[in-house]
């Protein structure tokens, strides 16, 4: 279903939950999918508003068009301008019951989790892929990286874990084990990792297809290997882009491009793989950034040009420089937060008193808590009215290149702790806060090192990664 005949489909203000879901059955019929599959891509695309403030989380519910499948789904749950409302364990579309849900998990990278009643599970090879995430990557890696998973003795011990924590205590009723998240460097690796998991699953009475999320597989040997020493198998192909791949993703994935991938499911089928495709939507520059990091770099911008003429007689003419930003941040917000532009320009305007005048802009606010002021950022409301006495201050431009911080810490190619050039990795933490707990000994060196930067990232090279983990104090900072 194209992005933009889902968005005309239930944007229209006025419409009631029925009219909606009308609308989503008339959307089914012209693309020729499933009414059930058109609600659910709704959903992905706009989240849920819910009193639950959860970037991320495992949902487990019933269509009400079809309460005897059961699905789960991974969506924001604090989503205020979509259409889709969660009360109580009810999921209405503009108050039209369309899905009861069951079940609610955070969505983290843990090391495995069932689905679909225990009848599916899903397994989180981090530590085993030493997997550091693209640029755009939600999931907390390192929190991921379960050790039992680095070694083939260790999927014993997870999978006994994982059987404790069955509806049922018993892993014989799986149909599927899905391998996700890991994304491996190498195919060799993966193909390793592949065929040491199936016996593993026997020994654990564990008789279920194999799926894998992934690009990496892509030889014949690679195929053939898989087909005779772990089938049943299932191949499910990830393409998170199709344009800006190499800016966007790592190299590893970035060069498989999306014209290569129709030859690359083929030549899987013919080797006897069963195969599917899977696309991720909604990934882009600003996907991560807050709503008030996103109004502040439109409204600093829109500032700086409106300030540099104000000297000029005409520069009531920037007004088409303010409607092209304008447009460009509300659609911004609308694709970060599966929205609408009027939804984002309803939820983000306010009025603000100037020396001419009250003037319409857009604000987003961080609140700080008792007795401290919140934080604003705003695009708009600056006059465009001629300014006689404004001062023009010339300034030599401070180059920079748009991007992550950490990509360019990652480009500049040495580890942040011994200077180290070769085998870089990211080391992670969850939260700065995790650096400053009561009670701890003397902070090792690259744990003040990374506080003092108030990072939550540390580039190094895999000696000092591997220092750091096993708790040696030899991972110390360059002098």
């Amino acid at each position: 279903m194209s992005h933009l005949s889902m968005r005309r489909s239930i944007s229209s203000d006025g419409a009631v939950g029925t009219e909606r879901l009308h609308d989503l059955e008339r959307a089914a019929v012209r693309h020729g999918v499933p009414v059930e599959d058109v609600v659910l891509i709704a959903v992905n695309l706009y989240g849920i508003t819910s009193d639950q403030d959860r970037h991320r989380a495992r949902v487990n519910l019933r269509l009400a068009r079809r309460p005897d499948v059961p699905w789960q789904i991974i969506v924001p749950l604090n989503q205020p301008a979509s259409p889709f409302q969660l009360r109580g364990d009810e999921l209405s579309l503009n108050g039209e019951v369309v899905a009861h849900v069951e079940r609610i998990d955070a969505d983290e990278a843990v090391g495995g989790y069932f689905r679909n009643d225990g009848r599916a599970a899903t397994l989180n090879p981090n530590a085993r892929s030493r997997c550091v995430g693209c640029g755009w990557c939600p999931n907390t890696l390192e929190a991921a990286a379960d050790p039992r998973m680095q070694e083939d003795q260790g999927l014993d011990a997870l999978l006994r874990a994982l059987g404790e924590q069955h509806p049922r205590r018993s892993l014989a009723e799986l149909t599927e084990v899905t391998v996700s998240t890991g994304c491996f460097e190498r195919e060799e690796a993966a193909v390793a990792h592949l065929t040491a998991l199936r016996p593993a699953l026997e020994r654990a009475g564990v008789k279920a297809r194999i799926g894998f999320l992934t690009s990496v597989l892509r030889s014949d040997e690679a195929f053939e290997t898989i087909a005779s020493q772990v089938s049943p198998f299932v191949l499910r192909l990830t393409a998170e882009h199709f344009t800006r791949r190499e800016a966007l993703i790592k190299a590893t994935k970035a060069d498989l491009r999306p014209e290569q991938m129709p030859d690359l499911l083929t030549r899987a089928r013919e080797a006897g793989l069963d195969t599917s495709y899977t696309y991720i939507v909604g990934l882009g520059q600003f996907f991560h950034d807050s709503d008030f990091t996103i109004v502040g770099k439109y409204g600093a911008e829109y500032r700086g040009f409106v300030q540099y003429y104000l000297l000029a007689q005409d520069v009531f003419r920037l007004n088409t420089l303010h409607w092209v930003m304008e447009t460009s941040m509300l659609k911004t917000l609308a694709a970060k937060h599966r929205s609408t532009v009027p939804a984002m320009a309803r939820a983000f305007k306010a009025t603000i008193s100037t020396p001419v005048g009250p003037r319409i802009c857009f604000e987003a606010v961080v609140q700080r808590g008792t007795g401290r002021k919140p934080l604003i950022a705003r695009f708009g409301g600056v006059p465009l009215i001629r300014k006689r006495t404004a001062v023009l201050t010339d300034r030599r431009p401070t180059m920079a290149s748009p991007g992550n911080e950490l990509i360019h810490r990652l480009l500049a190619g040495k580890c942040e702790i011994c200077d180290a050039g070769k085998g870089l990795q990211v080391h992670h933490l969850r939260k700065l806060a995790d650096l400053n707990r009561p009670g701890r000994p003397d902070r090792p060196p690259w744990m003040t090192l990374m506080a003092a930067r108030r990072r939550k990232t540390l580039v190094v090279c895999s000696a000092c990664h591997h220092n750091i983990h096993a708790g040696r104090g030899s991972a110390l900072p360059r002098k």
